[in-house]
């Protein structure tokens, strides 16, 4: 069995012969490729146009039209299709859904793709579904799915710098849209109501405490609080008012506040030691939560 991935990219498999080719035959102009994510990938292209016949993915596909409206035909599942794809429409390609497709004009997308491993456990935890079948979609307007996918985008971009927790966060929230949204069956939606157990809240703010300088990803803090990543996401907020992400980001904000009070260090500095990537993103969050730039509070603190 081929790969699902070759050097971080996506595979399509030729049906004819069995062998694999990465699934756009041209670099992205951004690739999550670099990042440490688990069970999904991420690629933006602008190419001139597409023709594949006969191929299928390893992995469930969703893209999104970016550019201007493009004329897309072929064959996907069995079924014949010809749509005009429009800005922000998403499609869906099911992980060996055989595909023919072509498309004449330039094309600009974004591609998200996940292992099946990944949506299962979404579709297992949340809608109650040990085996999962998605519908094959094209050309759908769905703004949720278009959004996850575009946040997805801007992380892989800019480099996650807050870490995988968001990314991960994200790409949870899209496998259980996915489940619920795209099934071929009936799902049954299992809701967690209710926030963290005392003893699961105090394991998990713990570790973040313990930690707040390295990257924490989402699935190290829902395995700690013994609970899927969608889940631990949803109760973590129900119980502190934040998600994840946005809690390790005020603790290492409140952490540089108090380094910046009984030490004489630079703010660059500051900054790195408890996890900003540069000086810039932790002025940002700083200003976020305090109202004013590290360097105004500095200043503040030096006219006392």
């Amino acid at each position: 069995m081929p790969e699902i991935m070759t050097e971080n990219r996506e595979l399509l498999v030729d049906v004819k012969t069995g062998t694999s080719r990465v699934a756009v035959p041209h670099d992205p102009i951004v690739s999550s490729s670099k990042m440490t994510w688990q069970g999904f990938h991420h690629e933006r292209h602008a190419i001139p146009g597409f023709e594949a016949d006969d191929v299928y993915h390893l992995n469930h596909v969703v893209v999104v039209q970016l550019n201007a409206p493009a004329k897309v035909e072929g064959t996907l599942a069995g079924v014949r299709f010809e749509k005009e794809v429009r800005p922000q429409q998403v499609s869906l390609i099911p992980a060996r859904a055989m595909i023919s497709a072509r498309c004449e004009q330039r094309q600009e997308f974004a591609m998200i793709s996940i292992e099946p491993r990944f949506l299962a456990r979404a579709a297992h935890e949340v809608v109650g579904l040990d085996q999962l079948e998605l519908t094959p979609t094209i050309a759908a307007d769905d703004p949720l799915l278009a959004s996850l996918v575009m946040g997805l985008d801007q992380e892989a971009e800019s480099g996650c710098p807050v870490g995988n927790a968001y990314a991960e966060s994200l790409a949870s929230m899209l496998a259980v849209h996915l489940a619920t949204k795209y099934s071929a069956q009936a799902p049954r939606l299992r809701e967690s109501t209710g926030g963290l157990t005392r003893r699961q809240l105090a394991q998990a703010l713990d570790f973040v405490h313990e930690n707040f300088a390295k990257d924490v990803p989402l699935t190290t803090l829902a395995t700690v609080a013994g609970l899927s990543t969608y889940h631990f996401a949803r109760l973590f907020k129900q119980s502190t008012g934040l998600a994840p992400h946005q809690y390790l980001l005020r603790v290492r904000v409140e952490r540089a506040r108090g380094l910046m009070l009984h030490s004489n260090e630079s703010i660059a500095s500051i900054a790195t030691q408890v996890g900003f990537c540069d000086q810039s993103h932790f002025s940002t969050h700083f200003k976020r939560i305090y109202g004013v730039t590290p360097r105004a509070f500095i200043q503040q603190i030096t006219k006392r």
